[in-house]
């Protein structure tokens, strides 16, 4: 069985595939025209968020049998065409939630204590103390928007600060499980915000959640929260989020994600209460690392399942 990887992966599952013996090649970074005319040679792919794994692709893969995200997002490969094809998709979820978390956080602060702003000022030779006056996250209360493994460690990671957390999700959960975050669910995306002095995004992006802040959902934010955007930057409509911006319906805006990448506007880069960063959320040598060892579980899970060894 032959496997083909298109992205920069770690070289410890290189070398742990060689050890093992796996045919593999491994072309980062190839362009899409090279990759349909050899696809079909392969019967495992591995990529990251780069590689579309969409129409085109995948019925050029004749002998696909698994397609394995290096990382957490599935919105970048067809799900309902592998389905009918018969095509297995994996995913390495459990690798990057701390990642995600500890950035989630740290934009937090970040956007509470203008910490951009104040970097940036120094370095063009200005010293802006009187004007850098920020909030504590101390008693705030916060939104966790999607309440999956990494809007759960967001939440944990709160404790700490006595954050009161409030939880909007499409799946109900039990109420012993929101006492281990000292959690309340709400049943809508606006109640969900509308108190909330913080709001932070972990949800997939799905047909559902696409847009899902728009400029109704920013109008409903009474409190003029923070906004801090760790999924999909395609979650947030990005002409409600600059018209938010400028009504002041919110305080600030932190991103990790944006619904073009690379971004640059400055419409957005040029206000002083925004905070960006570019697609980092997964990128920590430990997290590539544990990305390393589910990959290598979930390839002998698939060897064992198709060829019986």
């Amino acid at each position: 069985m032959r496997i083909l990887i298109t992205d920069k992966v770690p070289e410890s599952l290189l070398s742990a595939f060689k050890e093992r013996g796996y045919n593999f090649d491994y072309i980062p970074d190839i362009e899409k025209g090279e990759l349909l005319k050899i696809v079909s040679k392969y019967e495992i792919l591995i990529v990251r968020g780069r590689t579309r794994v969409d129409r085109k692709l995948i019925n050029e893969a004749t002998n696909l049998k698994a397609v394995i995200r290096f990382g957490v997002g599935l919105d970048n490969i067809d799900l309902d065409l592998c389905k009918e094809k018969g095509i297995n998709v994996y995913n390495t979820p459990r690798a990057f939630t701390e990642a995600v978390a500890e950035l989630t956080l740290s934009l937090i602060l970040g956007l509470l204590r203008n910490i951009g702003f104040a970097h940036y000022s120094i370095c063009a030779g200005e010293w802006r103390k009187k004007e850098l006056y920020g909030y504590e996250l101390l008693d705030k209360n916060v939104a966790v928007i999607g309440f999956g493994r990494i809007g759960r460690r967001v939440a944990e990671l709160l404790k700490p600060f006595k954050a009161r957390i409030i939880v909007y999700d499409i799946i109900k959960f039990g109420e012993e499980l929101l006492k281990q975050y000292t959690a309340v669910q709400v049943d809508s995306l606006v109640n969900a915000v509308k108190d909330a002095d913080i709001v932070t995004i972990h949800v997939p992006l799905t047909k559902e959640t696409r847009n899902m802040f728009s400029y109704d959902i920013f109008r409903s934010m009474t409190r003029k929260p923070f906004l801090i955007n760790t999924s999909r930057g395609e979650v947030v409509d990005y002409d409600a989020l600059l018209y938010a911006l400028d009504h002041g319906y919110i305080r600030g805006y932190a991103t990790d994600v944006y619904h073009i990448e690379p971004f640059y506007d400055e419409r957005l880069t040029k206000r002083r209460n925004v905070l960006l960063t570019p697609h980092i959320g997964s990128q920590t040598y430990e997290a590539g690392e544990r990305a390393v060892e589910e990959t290598i579980e979930i390839v002998e899970k698939i060897f064992k399942n198709i060829e019986g060894v």
